[in-house]
C-alpha cells in the first residue's frame, strides 16, 4: 500500500463511527439554536485537494443568514473559492 493510501485510510479512521455521529448531532443542535434566534442556515459541501496530489476531502460549509433579509435567505446556491493567496 502506498504512503498516500495509508495516510488517507488512517485519516478517515481517526474518529470512530460513534464519535462521528455524536459530532454530527452536536453540530445539528447548534445549528437549530442559531436558527431559533432568527437565522436561516444554508449547507453545502465541496471536494478540496488536501495533502498529496490526487487526495481530496469533502468540506462542509454552513452559512447563516438573518431571516429578515428575504433576498439572501432565499438563496439556494453559493460559490466557494478553491485557491487562497499565501497568508
Amino acid at each position: 500500500m502506498s504512503q498516500r493510501s495509508t495516510w488517507r485510510r488512517n485519516t478517515y479512521n481517526e474518529v470512530s463511527a460513534t464519535e462521528q455521529l455524536k459530532a454530527r448531532r452536536d453540530l445539528a443542535e447548534h445549528v437549530r439554536k442559531v436558527e431559533q434566534i432568527g437565522y436561516t442556515s444554508r449547507y453545502g459541501t465541496y471536494d478540496a485537494a488536501f495533502g498529496w496530489p490526487g487526495v481530496t476531502l469533502k468540506v462542509a460549509v454552513i452559512l447563516f443568514i438573518k431571516q429578515t433579509d428575504a433576498d439572501k435567505a432565499a438563496m439556494k446556491k453559493m460559490m466557494m473559492p478553491r485557491h487562497h493567496a499565501a497568508l
